[in-house]
């Protein structure tokens, strides 16, 4: 046996309400995952640094979540009225999710790292090294990254001069404005150190006195990396292994067919 083995005849699986409501089953894997992967994770490494977290409140995004687990609540299989009603504590547990989180984090930094550096954690159980994207602010016109003396290689995806507002004082002819110098916002992939297992490492965001070069913007319909090249020909994509010369014409595609998901076996 080889496949997904979604066939009811091994399995007790109704296939077709697999693309029932798939907003429902997108929103769970989204809340699921953020909770698996970051929320527990990162719980772990504050309280690893002695911060407390309140473990009550993980257990009441679970029982929330679990809510919708039932038979055919994830499924889909059911009135407007009751979707609704799943979509809602779904929703409700992501916000749940996401402001803890952001508390955690936003103390961990506090009591981690200095005002202005980067903060990068690894969700992960083994060391890893990764591309990150983040947004990054700063007085300088040009930044470089470091993390113990060392460069740290990133791209420039965008950069956005932001002005710097006013500031207002009050001297004895009245009120007195001052044009602050603008700020700049960055966002970059940045190429990581390696990472520790559920841990994190802090980048020093530092002013570059190299004049900022923009990137330049490559014209093309093809990617490439030493492994494969991924080429966009008349709307369908191609797929060559370097390794092997195997090319894969129309490497992805979407198949138009219709489902009404009120057939189990359709």
């Amino acid at each position: 046996l080889e496949g997904e083995l979604k066939s009811p005849r091994y399995t007790r699986i109704h296939k077709t309400i697999g693309s029932v409501r798939y907003d429902i089953k997108k929103k769970n894997d989204e809340v699921e995952q953020f909770i698996l992967r970051q929320l527990e994770p990162t719980i772990a490494m504050a309280r690893h640094q002695g911060i407390p977290v309140n473990l009550a409140v993980v257990d009441t995004l679970w029982k929330k979540l679990l809510r919708n687990h039932a038979h055919d609540s994830i499924g889909g299989c059911n009135s407007d009225a009751t979707n609704r009603d799943i979509l809602h504590r779904m929703e409700q547990t992501e916000q749940l999710c996401h402001s803890l989180w952001n508390l955690v984090v936003k103390t961990l930094a506090a009591a981690c790292v200095q005002d202005g550096d980067l903060l990068i954690f690894n969700s992960l159980a083994t060391p890893t090294q990764r591309v990150v994207i983040a947004t990054l602010y700063s007085r300088a016109d040009n930044i470089a990254l470091t993390h113990q003396g060392q460069p740290i290689p990133f791209d420039v995806l965008e950069r956005d001069i932001l002005p710097g507002g006013t500031a207002i004082s009050l001297t004895a002819e009245g009120e007195c404005e001052t044009p602050l110098l603008p700020y700049y916002r960055w966002h970059v992939a940045v190429k990581t150190p390696v990472l520790p297992p559920i841990g994190y490492l802090t980048v020093n965001v530092e002013e570059d006195p190299a004049p900022f070069l923009a990137s330049e913007k490559i014209k093309g319909s093809e990617i490439e990396n030493a492994h494969y090249r991924l080429s966009l020909d008349a709307g369908t994509l191609t797929l060559h292994d370097k390794r092997s010369g195997r090319r894969i014409p129309s490497f992805f595609t979407f198949e138009d067919c219709a489902d009404a998901g009120d057939s189990y076996d359709f």
